[in-house]
């Protein structure tokens, strides 16, 4: 998923929460997922309706009060009556954003201006109710009903978080597609890249898509184009389910007959399966299935929206347990996370289960300085069908881009430097600090081993290439995670994906990972 050079999506954000100081008491409510994880992608409109509408910086909170369906707006202790103003403000102001060009909008929850759901209204004598919406959230989602609205507090919530940015990249193809002239044929070719998209939220409104798609002749343009935004983000209004991933990944699963072997798509099917389950992420199976269409080019399942609705990198599809919910915001520097994998019931093989740290790019995520992954499928099908598998991917957790200049690194095995392959950029002592603080937290977290991307500079085990001091050739070494983790862990089973050929070679891994984790128990 790429946005097209000058063309960015805009998402309108209440400004407290990009940092600006516009709240009641000079403070904001910086939200970081905001800033530093959807502003690499979204372009953020930032608006503040109290300090706007000239209530000033500080000023007295302000609340609402009477009836919930029409709402006062008043100074917490003047009474100061501010309804009005706000109401023909936010007209305006929601009339004005027309010309912004947005594509969704994020609202400071519980605000008496901006809350969208659940605000608090206030009335003497009796408990307040949270049964309100903020007056410029109630006016900006009148004036732009089709338009994704979310609040900041629920984007911690998975599930929500990927339906909500889902249905903002959604919208903006949707109305590319009717800027300026169209034509039939156009319209058809944008619904048939978005069917499986649609058929894993609400089968029955593809269904009805697709009628007034073949009518679209019976309509004037305007009118089609009203009536498929209207039914386009209805359906994507609805939420997604592990069920309905299933049946459409088996409905592209179909197009894979004559390109793989039979055994194969029963391995793919039984993953799907897990999915449906509730036991695996969506992004297992979607990877093993993407994997092999990119492998034989299958045009028409490859152009799909579906398979690439949102930036990879956003993780949006790697929470497991519910299927079909957003990853949590990447963890920084010395944390604790990567989000588990869940595993599936597949029988597997006797003994216990145990948890596994495994680079993110071999998990099908486009993390790698290229901005490419390496997704592997023993990975994802044997070992994911045998273990709890933990992401982790030290150079984007570290702090570097994707894409970015390669790195390189110089002197001793034992001790190496990280550098930029291009600018020189010294990146050793972050990646030292780093590696130690996110190996000190997996082994707390209870890792038993560690199946990591071979020849890396961060996650090589016995193959990264270290260039002595003075020239010479590279020698052989260990990637800068590795090292932190074979110093917090001596003996902790580390092995790199060429390691594992095949469930063999997983078993034989799983078993050093069982013993050692045995033994850290006694």
């Amino acid at each position: 998923m790429t946005v097209p050079p000058g063309d960015p999506i805009r998402v309108g954000v209440s400004a407290c929460l990009l940092g600006q100081k516009v709240r009641f008491d000079a403070g904001h409510k910086h939200d970081r997922y905001l800033t530093d994880e959807l502003g690499r992608w979204l372009e953020l409109v930032p608006v503040c309706p109290e300090a706007e509408v000239g209530m000033g910086t500080p000023r007295e909170a302000v609340h609402l009060t009477g009836d919930a369906a029409a709402p006062r707006l008043v100074g917490g202790r003047s009474g100061e009556d501010w309804t009005e103003r706000m109401r023909s403000w936010s007209r305006a102001r929601a009339q004005a954003l027309d010309g912004e060009d947005l594509c969704g909008f994020v609202f400071k929850k519980d605000s008496p201006s901006c809350g969208v759901w659940r605000v608090k209204v206030r009335n003497p004598g009796t408990m307040a109710e949270r049964t309100g919406r903020g007056l410029f959230a109630d006016a900006f989602a009148r004036a732009h009903p089709l338009l994704p609205l979310e609040e900041e507090g629920r984007l911690h919530d998975p599930k929500l978080r990927e339906n909500f940015i889902e249905r903002v990249f959604a919208y903006h193809r949707a109305t590319r597609l009717f800027r300026g002239r169209w034509t039939r044929g156009e319209a058809v070719a944008f619904h048939s890249r978005e069917k499986y998209l649609l058929m894993a939220h609400s089968p029955r409104h593809y269904r009805e898509l697709g009628r007034l798609v073949a009518a679209v002749k019976d309509h004037t343009p305007a009118a089609f184009r009203d009536l498929y935004l209207a039914g386009f983000m209805e359906a994507l209004a609805v939420h997604a389910t592990p069920s309905r991933h299933g049946n459409a990944l088996l409905h592209i699963v179909g197009y894979l007959r004559g390109h793989v072997a039979d055994e194969e798509r029963r391995r793919v099917t039984a993953v799907i399966d897990d999915h449906r389950a509730g036991l695996v992420p969506l992004v297992v199976p979607m990877t093993l299935v993407k994997h092999y269409i990119e492998l034989h080019d299958i045009a028409y399942i490859r152009d799909q929206s579906y398979l690439n609705p949102h930036p990879r990198e956003l993780l949006l599809r790697n929470h497991g347990g519910g299927g079909g919910g957003g990853g949590a915001p990447r963890p920084g520097p010395g944390r604790a996370g990567g989000d588990p994998l869940p595993p599936p019931r597949h029988g597997g093989s006797p003994g216990m289960r145990v948890k596994i740290a495994v680079s993110r790019c071999l998990l099908g995520e486009r993390v790698r300085y290229d901005g490419k992954a390496k997704a592997c499928p023993v990975v994802l099908e044997a070992l994911a069908a045998r273990a709890e598998l933990v992401a982790v991917c030290p150079e984007v957790e570290v702090g570097m881009t994707v894409p970015r200049e390669a790195v390189d690194l110089f002197g001793g095995t034992a001790a190496p430097r990280m550098i930029g392959a291009e600018t020189g950029e010294d990146w050793t002592e972050r990646m030292a600090a780093w590696a130690r603080g996110r190996a000190e937290d997996l082994l707390a977290s209870g890792i038993a081993g560690a199946v990591l991307k071979a020849r890396s500079p961060s996650c090589g085990a016995g193959d990264a290439a270290v260039h002595p001091g003075g020239g010479g050739d590279p020698v052989a070494g260990d990637g800068m995670f590795v090292l932190a983790l074979r110093r917090a862990a001596p003996g902790l089973p580390v092995a790199r994906d060429e390691d594992l050929g095949g469930e063999a070679d997983v078993e034989a891994f799983l078993a050093r990972a069982r013993a050692y984790a045995a033994g850290r128990a006694r």
